[in-house]
């Protein structure tokens, strides 16, 4: 036999499962009804079409006085003379818009591609790292840090030789 509070306690249950479900519905139907924007691609990701495109972020980086690994092209003063040193794998366009950026700040700029500092043509160059990407060792990761090795130190045998003789761990 089922006493009054069981039945009141089983109707209080049965009503809110009810109502919950009558929320559901609501809820459901808005769901349905709610007309949501269209997804955007952010503006920021856009693939520049221009050197003005570009312009905002050369200015930013033209007036940045903190760099990477040093300080950046805003410690470089008006009346000065920068040289950009770019690689054959340097986008032009990107190039253009930061010297175009230090010479509104009133900074003189020299661009002078990598390859000529060894004396070989821009196609020799092209050449080398086509074959140096088709080796495989990009994928495996050891000309990354060769390529940054030989970036930082002109003659990273000799810089090893010199660790050596003054007593530091030279791992080869």
């Amino acid at each position: 036999m089922m006493g009054w509070g069981k039945f009141f306690r089983l109707l209080a249950w049965m009503g809110g499962f009810g109502l919950m479900m009558g929320i559901a519905e609501i809820a459901e139907q808005r769901f349905e009804a709610a007309q949501y924007t269209e997804p955007r691609f952010p503006a920021y990701l856009k693939e520049p079409k221009s050197v003005e495109d570009l312009m905002p972020a050369a200015r930013s980086w033209a007036r940045n006085r903190t760099g990477f690994l040093g300080a950046g092209l805003g410690a470089v003063e008006r009346g000065e003379t920068a040289l950009l040193v770019t690689s054959v794998a340097s986008d032009q366009m990107v190039v253009e818009a930061i010297r175009r950026a230090l010479e509104e700040r009133g900074v003189r700029v020299q661009i002078r591609p990598n390859y000529e500092f060894a004396g070989v043509s821009r196609s020799e160059a092209q050449a080398l790292r086509n074959a140096r990407r088709q080796s495989g060792g990009y994928e495996l990761g050891y000309l990354d840090a060769a390529g940054w090795i030989e970036s930082v130190f002109p003659d990273p045998e000799a810089t090893g030789l010199s660790a050596g003789r003054q007593g530091l761990p030279v791992y080869r």
